[in-house]
């Protein structure tokens, strides 16, 4: 049908420290994608109460051939989350309503402003990520989804990551297409008549396999792990090898366990025998990490997270991962030892896995090298 249609195409929050206002500042874009100019309208903001706390009217209206752009200043008070309704009224419009969640921060904090300081992963953000990668290709756009998340504090990235719940994983679900859209890690057809394949990793995949560790997260203790359980699983032993080796900080490496965040498999939380979590720090060796593809898919969990790890390890500068055969050993050695399999199955069985029960060298070697 003809006729002007209204859409909300984009929020997006607009940092200033250099202002003393204490209001925040968000940039609300409205197209038009019908066929004719559309009647003057206002754009309003109400927050999870119904209360209004901005609204701009246009006087006249929107043609089809350019979009607005809209300044909303207004004042949250309470930390936290707050999901922001942004109605279009008037006008002419079939999808008159964009909702945004955003984390507001206390007056005084990081930028001073009591606002969003951190937009990652919301609708804008991920709109203009799109359209970068439509015009740039999704290596630039995977730079600077990069880039904008090291441009944050620390204690901002810890709110995105662990307060934020739906930004974060719309952040992670778009890097993580960007990564298998690059081409920076493939299988290319070797020339001749064998149709064999060769593996590629550029070298410029190196700074995104080390920034897997910054989008990593996990509960800080076993035991709260185990408060929130039904958001994560346990992984069978097999394929735990690989962080089960003696270090300093896991002195029984076999009674480490291995857990990743249901669904997406993305999250590892790796654990001593002392409910302690392994990381960069304290062991690099053994550490969960961030996976681009989960275990499930067993190819592309090869391609993009194991193959880089045999190459750089976890931590930049610490060398190569461990070999398949080293990992394999450690199984075995976990499948002899009485104590580290009872340690094992008290957890197994809380989350479903089935109880060890014994395996031949050979079983075993067959299981990982499907895996690995």
């Amino acid at each position: 049908m003809a006729g002007a249609d209204l859409r909300i195409i984009r929020v997006r929050h607009i940092p200033d420290p250099l202002r003393t206002s204490r209001e925040s500042r968000l940039e609300v874009a409205i197209d038009n994608v019908g066929t004719i100019e559309s009647s003057p309208y206002t754009l309003s903001v109400y927050n999870e109460s119904g209360n209004r706390l901005d609204y701009h009217s246009k006087r006249s209206g929107l043609s089809t051939i350019a979009y607005n752009v809209i300044t909303l200043e207004f004042r949250i008070r309470e930390r936290g989350m707050h999901t922001l309704r942004f109605v279009i009224e008037g006008g002419e419009s079939t999808h008159n309503e964009w909702l945004e969640t955003l984390f507001w921060y206390d007056e005084g904090e990081e930028g001073g402003i009591g606002g969003p300081d951190c937009d990652l992963g919301t609708g804008g953000y991920i709109h203009d990520i799109n359209i970068l990668e439509a015009n740039s290709g999704a290596r630039i756009a995977l730079q600077r989804m990069m880039d904008d998340f090291n441009s944050y504090s620390s204690s901002i990235i810890h709110d995105f990551k662990y307060n934020l719940y739906a930004n974060f994983d719309a952040y992670c679900n778009k890097f993580d297409d960007l990564i298998k859209k690059s081409g920076l890690i493939r299988k290319e057809i070797v020339p001749g008549p064998s149709g064999l394949t060769q593996l590629i990793i550029e070298d410029d995949f190196k700074e995104f396999h080390y920034f897997r560790n910054e989008l990593n997260k996990s509960p800080t203790t076993l035991s709260k792990l185990m408060s929130e359980k039904d958001k994560w699983e346990m992984l069978p032993y097999y394929k735990s090898a690989f962080h089960m080796f003696d270090t300093a900080e896991s002195r029984n490496g076999l009674l480490n366990l291995k857990f990743v965040s249901k669904g997406s498999q993305r999250h590892e939380a790796v654990y001593n025998e002392f409910g302690i979590l392994l990381n960069e720090i304290n062991d690099y060796r053994n550490m969960g990490t961030y996976n681009y593809v989960g275990a499930d898919d067993v190819e592309g969990h090869k391609l993009y997270d194991v193959e880089p790890y045999y190459r750089w390890g976890n931590v930049d500068g610490k060398g190569e991962g461990d070999s398949f055969i080293a990992a394999l050993n450690r199984a075995w050695a976990f499948v002899q030892n009485s104590s580290a399999i009872e340690y094992y199955n008290s957890y197994a069985t809380q989350f479903g896995l089935p109880q060890f029960i014994g395996i031949t060298f050979e079983e075993l070697d067959r299981i990982m090298k499907d895996l690995f």
